[in-house]
C-alpha cells in the first residue's frame, strides 16, 4: 500500500497541519511549551512513515512505539496550551483528536504485529 494512502499516515499529516497552524500563536504567547509542541509533532509523521516503510516487524513496532510516544506528548502539550488559554477548547480538541487517532491506530498496528509474531 502506498504510504500516503495509509489512514494512520493521513492522520499524522493532518496533525502536523493543525500544529503548524497553531505554532505561531503558541510561540508568541507561551514559548516554553511551544518548543516541545514543535519538537513532538514532526516525529509522529516521520517515525510513523519510517515504521510503515519497514518490512521487519521488530523495527516496525519500535518505530510505531516512538511515533505513539511523540503523539502522546503532542497531545499533552496541546492540553497544556489550552489550560493556559493560548488555544480555545475547540482548537485543542481538534488537534488532540488527531493525536489520539494516531495513538489508537499505532497501538492497533503494534498489537496486530505482535499477534502475528506470536501466532
Amino acid at each position: 500500500m502506498r504510504l500516503e494512502r495509509m489512514r494512520k499516515v493521513q492522520a499524522a499529516e493532518a496533525l502536523a497541519v493543525e500544529v503548524d497552524r497553531r505554532l505561531p500563536r503558541a510561540k508568541a504567547h507561551a514559548p516554553k511549551p511551544a518548543d516541545p509542541l514543535e519538537r513532538s509533532a514532526d516525529p509522529v509523521l516521520f517515525t510513523m512513515a519510517e515504521g510503515a516503510g519497514s518490512f521487519r516487524p521488530k523495527l516496525k513496532i519500535a518505530a510505531y512505539e516512538i511515533a505513539g510516544t511523540a503523539a502522546s506528548e503532542t497531545r499533552a502539550v496541546l492540553r497544556r496550551l489550552g489550560i493556559r488559554r493560548v488555544f480555545t477548547d475547540r482548537e485543542v480538541r481538534e488537534a488532540e483528536d488527531l493525536a489520539g487517532a494516531c495513538v489508537g491506530m499505532l497501538t492497533a498496528a503494534i498489537l496486530a504485529l505482535e499477534e502475528r509474531a506470536d501466532g
